[in-house]
């Protein structure tokens, strides 16, 4: 899920609360990213992201990169609806696996991917950081901001295109990122997604992963049932 937020923007803690009910009522299964429109925290790939979907208004979130997928309204139920939405939809997810490490005054990041079907696919790598205090319009003076888009790892902000994949085909992308763009007390983390076109010709999430940097996240599975 991702949430055009601002720390003027006196409804955006309820977007957030919404957010984070969708999360508790699926556990481990949803991953937000907030993308921070005109304030301090506002980025150049945020500035994309925000032209890309014609934001002009915030809260607005989206749910797997869907221009079609979004609300504007601070309502957990709304959302959660356009998340079973997705849920429903016949496709395969592809595995996603992580492994981030320092070298040369430089963030590595190695993305593994084992694409589940035939198809086209981007991938996009950004960097957010967590546990940011800040006050917050219509939160708090001491309120705390988590998910915050930093930067994209890789050169287009919507995914580098990877092209065609097989069924089963393994590939293994490396991307870096300088060392003192960081915050040496801040929290950081890796958020790794895979979009699949389908045949409207829309590239959407078909998976998404995230681990601590200096840390990994191998493939992850779920039982049938």
């Amino acid at each position: 899920i991702t949430k055009f937020t601002a720390t003027w923007c006196v409804n955006c803690p309820k977007m957030s609360d919404a957010i984070q009910a969708v999360k508790d009522e699926l556990p481990n299964r949803v991953i937000d990213m907030a993308v921070h429109y005109i304030d301090e925290f506002e980025v150049d790939e945020g500035k994309a992201l925000s032209k890309f979907f014609s934001v002009t208004a915030i809260p607005v979130t989206i749910v797997n990169m869907d221009a079609q997928a979004q609300t504007s309204i601070s309502s957990s139920t709304l959302l959660m609806n356009y998340v079973d939405e997705m849920m429903k939809d016949e496709f395969k997810a592809s595995g996603i696996r992580l492994d981030t490490y320092m070298k040369e005054n430089l963030l590595n990041v190695d993305v593994e991917m084992t694409f589940a079907e035939e198809g086209e696919y981007k991938l996009a790598v950004a960097i957010v950081q967590d546990e940011i205090q800040k006050s917050q319009t219509g939160g708090s003076s001491d309120y705390i901001h988590h998910s915050v888009l930093r930067g994209m790892l890789q050169e287009d902000t919507h995914g580098e295109y990877l092209g065609k994949q097989s069924d089963h085909e393994v590939l293994t992308l490396t991307y870096q990122y300088p060392i003192e763009k960081l915050d040496e007390k801040g929290k950081y983390r890796i958020i790794a997604y895979l979009l699949n076109k389908d045949v409207d010709g829309i590239y959407r999430v078909n998976n998404v992963t995230s681990c601590a940097i200096k840390e990994s996240v191998g493939y992850q599975y779920e039982t049938s049932d």
